[in-house]
């Protein structure tokens, strides 16, 4: 091969290897602005307005009134409205989620292993300051359905504790099982219903509306929430889920719903949205007047590129720092013609690369299969545990990416 292909094959694998690392720090810097602006975890305010009054803490009956907050986003064009019974629950879930903190030990710090929002701020208490009390009639109901059950216990509060609890002084759910076993559990229950998201095939999925239990699936045991406020997807806008929780890293996390009426969980690692359970003869979206995102032919397709919230969020990253990209490329480029031994050097700089993310790799393993040791029940630090493991897979993915990238190049370059 001549000197002139020679260098050709040195100069483009070398600009190759600085991209694939260009990459990885504008996703590095997207991901952190996504982190920066959702909340780390999806986290963010309502989106609709939400029921805030007729929280029910005896025995309220069903159609009672509840008022509702404007919210500066959302109309009520666009946003799903709750049944009678929704709107109790969520007025309910809000007095219990509005009352939730982290262990006093953590300075309001949310870190592995133990501070997360599975504090209440119990009737008469003064701490933490500022904050609401959690309803006694949800506190009695735990201790009548499950006395000295750590999972009704403060410090310990549970998200099918925090969902059951929500409904407990308005339609009370009876049967109980572990957060993603509630699906199979109430299926066919008389007096609810279940509305499929990834349960079902894009055609049978439906609308979740406010006061739905929010199920979600993962490898193990799942997760449970109870859903606040919807606004409706369009043809070419997502639309948002706001929900609350026990249990987790926030009270509130607000996702997109998606026009195919998926949710986004990809500020969840490892989680999927797998359906609603629902009081039956609750009216449903389309009953109270809310249009669904439907064509004749069946939900609007969503664009594989719109799906891809990563890949929007490293195209924003890009355009927002162009002069930092431009950088970036002009480097790489001086790099390749400045240096003399340029092949030797990307050489060298593909094995060091490689060396590092197979150390890496081991390392965020061994780190997840710790954190999944004593994870226990607890699905937050199962989130932890597959976020680790996903940035260890990530990296041995882009080592082989890299080698294999190279080879091409050069092999086309030699005329291959």
């Amino acid at each position: 091969m001549s000197t002139s292909r020679m260098g050709v094959t040195a100069v483009v694998s070398g600009m190759v290897v600085v991209l694939l690392l260009g990459f990885v720090t504008l996703t590095g810097l997207s991901a952190s602005l996504a982190w920066s602006q959702s909340g780390g975890y999806g986290g963010g305010p309502g989106i609709c307005p939400t029921a805030t009054a007729t929280a029910a803490t005896a025995s309220p009956t069903p159609g009672s009134s509840v008022t509702a907050t404007p919210s500066p986003t959302g109309t009520a064009s666009d946003c799903v409205p709750a049944s009678k019974i929704g709107a109790q629950v969520v007025a309910l879930a809000k007095a219990m989620a509005d009352a939730l903190y982290v262990n006093p030990a953590c300075g309001g710090h949310i870190r592995y292993p133990d501070c997360y929002y599975t504090w209440y701020k119990a009737p008469g208490s003064t701490y933490p300051p500022g904050l609401p009390t959690f309803p006694q009639a949800v506190i009695d109901y735990g201790e009548r359905v499950c006395p000295g059950c750590s999972a009704w216990a403060n410090g310990t509060y549970q998200c099918v504790s925090f969902v059951r609890g929500a409904y407990s002084q308005v339609y009370p759910m009876r049967l109980t099982a572990n957060a993603f076993d509630l699906w199979a559990t109430y299926a066919g229950q008389p007096g609810w219903q279940e509305i499929p998201s990834a349960a079902a095939p894009p055609g049978q999925r439906g609308l979740p509306m406010p006061g739905d239990v929010m199920i979600f699936r993962d490898t193990s045991i799942g997760h449970a929430a109870i859903v606040m406020s919807v606004r409706l997807p369009t043809s070419t806008t997502e639309g948002a889920i706001t929900f609350s929780n026990a249990n987790s890293v926030s009270p509130y996390t607000t996702m997109p719903l998606l026009p195919d009426l998926s949710v986004d969980t990809s500020n969840w690692p490892g989680y999927v949205v797998w359906g609603y359970i629902r009081p039956a003869g609750s009216a449903s979206a389309s009953a109270a007047g809310v249009s669904r995102p439907f064509s004749a032919e069946g939900p609007i397709a969503w664009k594989k590129g719109d799906r891809n919230m990563q890949l929007k969020t490293l195209v924003t990253a890009a355009l927002l720092h162009p002069a930092q990209f431009a950088t970036l490329i002009q480097t790489a480029w001086k790099t390749a013609l400045v240096l003399g031994s340029i092949a030797g050097f990307f050489t060298n700089l593909y094995n060091d690369l490689t060396a590092f993310a197979l150390a890496m790799a081991t390392f965020f393993f061994a780190w997840a299969a710790l954190l999944y040791m004593t994870a226990n029940q607890n699905e937050n630090h199962r989130v932890q545990a597959r976020s680790n493991l996903y940035i260890a897979l990530g990296g041995l993915a882009l080592a082989l990416l890299a080698q294999t990238i190279s080879g091409l190049v050069s092999g086309a370059a030699q005329g291959q």
